[in-house]
């Protein structure tokens, strides 16, 4: 009886620890069971992640269709040359309606007042539309990258501005005409370029769609002829943010832009080498330019009336950007006989045969510009070319000045429509001044 009790009185004991172990033994069973599920749902997602990565998980047909699609749509997007490097085009289709003033030499946009009035004109022209390829090699050149570009358009340059045949150089007489070419080869710090470009001390120019044949402000204080050139440029990282740029070029002048009597123009050597330099000090903040200065300097020489005419000329370029939305750029300099650039005609005076004298000038431009809003940008600028009196002849260009203000509206992204007025004052010496107003509307399609 004793026995019984007491095993009786050990099972109660023990219930309590047995209740206990049944709780535990569930807790882990229902864990164990959830780590299960979990590992199923990771199987499941790895299982996915394969299928997207691997082609061999999808149909053959399917991925075959995809890459053919993939095909034609970068066949599309890009040309290819003969020797199969991918070419890229760009360019600027844009239709300018203009109006013009009375002293317009007939042009649809001269650089200067003409002397002798003439009847206000009107019309719509798409010369000035511009067509041209890039190219970026994929293969390096001695460890440098290579990348280049060349640019037509349909302006003719003498008959469309006024400008008298020796006006401009032959590289730009006849159209379609090629505008600018380049071929660079770039290392870290020095690039080294061939092509024909703007002049090296002439950096930058004022932003226009009403004048693009030749550049906004040309014969007032923006030496712009686009001429065969080789340059050269090292750069210096001072900083995080400050950047010295030395540059240098060999520019071929184009001396028959210059105005001289008929019995000396056999005389004079159609081109000639000129030296340029630029040293630009610059800084940045976040990858934009907020303001660069550079002082630059030409030295050349005129080959007529059986002797050398030098060429000279010193300036100061920049650019000031104090707001994301407020910039102010430009140009001025000091020089004698620098008709060779695109300037006025007025480079030298013959005044018997080895006696030539220098015509000496002082010129420049400005340019402010102001984003009103996203889409909506306005420019206000303003150039003069001055030619000190005593080295012209009766008739000369004293000075010439220009003002000039646009709105340039962007529709779409790459469709734009901009309306400018401008006037031009131009003194000739002993006559009297002239003026010449251009209104111009322009669209523009860029591709």
């Amino acid at each position: 009886m004793r026995s019984k009790t007491l095993a009786l009185s050990c099972l109660l004991a023990l219930a309590p620890l047995a209740a206990q172990q049944k709780t535990q033994l569930e807790l882990i069973l229902e864990r164990l069971a959830k780590l299960e599920a979990q590992n199923e749902s990771l199987k499941k997602e790895i299982e996915s992640l394969r299928q997207q990565l691997n082609p061999g998980s999808v149909p053959l047909a399917e991925v075959v269709e995809v890459q053919k699609t993939q095909i034609r749509e970068q066949a599309q997007a890009k040309v290819e040359s003969t020797s199969k490097q991918p070419l890229a085009i760009t360019g600027i289709l844009l239709m300018n309606s203009y109006w013009n003033g009375r002293n317009n030499g007939g042009a649809i946009n001269s650089a200067s007042a003409a002397l002798v009035a003439s009847p206000r004109s009107a019309g719509i022209t798409a010369s000035q539309t511009i067509i041209g390829l890039r190219f970026e090699s994929p293969q390096t050149v001695l460890g440098a990258d290579v990348t280049g570009y060349a640019m037509v358009d349909f302006f003719d340059t003498n008959a469309r501005t006024g400008t008298p045949p020796r006006q401009q150089s032959r590289h730009l007489a006849d159209y379609p005409r090629l505008r600018v070419a380049n071929l660079e080869l770039a290392w870290k710090n020095t690039s080294l370029s061939f092509g024909q470009e703007k002049p090296l001390i002439s950096h930058r120019d004022p932003t226009s769609l009403a004048q693009v044949g030749i550049a906004p402000a040309t014969g007032a204080g923006n030496p712009w002829l686009w001429q065969p050139q080789v340059r050269i440029e090292q750069r210096f990282n001072l900083n995080e943010s400050t950047q010295l740029k030395a540059q240098g070029s060999i520019y071929q002048t184009a001396e028959e832009s210059a105005a001289l009597p008929a019995a000396f123009a056999d005389s004079l050597a159609p081109s000639r080498p000129g030296w340029q330099g630029r040293l630009a000090l610059n800084r940045k903040s976040n990858g934009e330019t907020r303001w660069e200065l550079a002082p630059v300097i030409h030295a050349s020489s005129t080959l007529v009336a059986a002797t050398s005419v030098p060429s000279r000329l010193y300036g100061l370029d920049w650019l000031w950007a104090p707001t994301d939305r407020l910039t102010f750029t430009g140009l001025i300099f000091t020089g004698k006989n620098i008709a060779h650039m695109g300037t006025n005609r007025q480079g030298f005076t013959i005044l018997a045969s080895r006696i030539v004298r220098p015509t000496n000038t002082r010129a420049g431009w400005g340019q402010l510009s102001y984003q009103l809003t996203p889409r909506l940008a306005t420019n206000i600028y303003s150039g003069q070319h001055d030619d000190r009196n005593s080295d012209l002849a009766t008739g000369g260009v004293a000075k010439n000045f220009l003002y000039a203000g646009n709105l340039i509206y962007r529709i779409a992204t790459n469709v734009t429509i901009s309306f400018e007025a401008s006037q031009v004052r131009t003194d000739y010496l002993r006559l009297g001044r002239r003026l010449k107003n251009h209104y111009d509307l322009a669209l523009a399609y860029q591709f």
